[in-house]
């Protein structure tokens, strides 16, 4: 696609019907085409501090890398993977340090899902089971696999299956903070004026299929009016999760 094309995007971001408190965090740093979210791990504290800390120490990270990048197309493949890999493990460092720091703060983690176009093309990075989607003249591609004991391929190919079927499908495998190291999935795609990308919460994702998260973008070309209405729907079906959606689209 024409690196010219610019980013249009808008987010929300629901504690859900059944809780106060939010823990899920997303950002969008349209001066980079960089959208994030985060949602801190359940059944582990302080997980709203995770997710902010990791939400903004990436874009920090990609903000105040040197001036070459992101640039108009010089940014090699190589060069735009690294990037993303190195702000998602200095994300968990931080995470990890804060741990160490703060007796409350001990066990915390966070998944993270990051959409970013450089040079025409859109960048993918993730860890943990926040999605990512592509949605393309009403059709809708997942660009994502959770990071769980139901779809890690990594976990999967490790072990056998009569011990995968003693494990709950359900359980995260990665995420930021819970592992001295992390290994994101970092994909790169093609994308055209008028395809929207699409970041959520397994708050959105447990209740509403992917066909009609296509057929709600699909409807509703204002960002804000869709991204209300996903997480209004999320809400009606109970609201079950902390609910987060950011949408953005690409128009010259």
């Amino acid at each position: 696609m024409n690196s010219n094309c610019r980013l249009y995007a808008g987010g929300e971001t629901h504690p859900r019907m059944q809780r106060r408190r939010n823990e899920d965090y997303f950002a969008i740093v349209a001066e980079l085409g960089l959208l994030l979210v985060a949602d801190g791990i359940g059944g582990r504290p302080a997980g709203d501090v995770a997710a902010k800390l990791a939400v903004d120490t990436v874009c920090d990270a990609l903000a105040n890398s040197e001036t070459t990048w992101p640039n108009k197309g010089c940014a090699h493949p190589d060069e735009v993977c690294g990037r993303l890999r190195d702000a998602i493990a200095l994300a968990n460092r931080r995470v990890r340090e804060q741990r160490q720091r703060h007796a409350h703060l001990e066990g915390m983690g966070t998944t993270l899902a990051a959409a970013m176009m450089v040079a025409g093309r859109l960048w993918i990075a993730h860890i943990g089971d926040s999605r990512a989607y592509l949605v393309r003249a009403g059709q809708i591609t997942r660009l994502t696999s959770d990071h769980s004991v139901a779809e890690d391929a990594l976990l999967r190919a490790r072990l056998k299956p009569e011990v995968l079927a003693q494990l709950n499908p359900t359980v995260l495998t990665r995420g930021v903070g819970l592992s001295e190291s992390v290994t994101p999935d970092v994909r790169c795609d093609e994308v055209r004026p008028g395809d929207a990308v699409l970041l959520a919460t397994d708050g959105l994702t447990a209740v509403v299929g992917d066909t009609e998260i296509a057929s709600v973008l699909d409807e509703y070309h204002d960002i804000g009016a869709a991204v209300s209405t996903l997480v209004d729907r999320a809400n009606t079906r109970g609201g079950p999760d902390n609910i987060t959606v950011v949408v953005g689209r690409w128009a010259p």
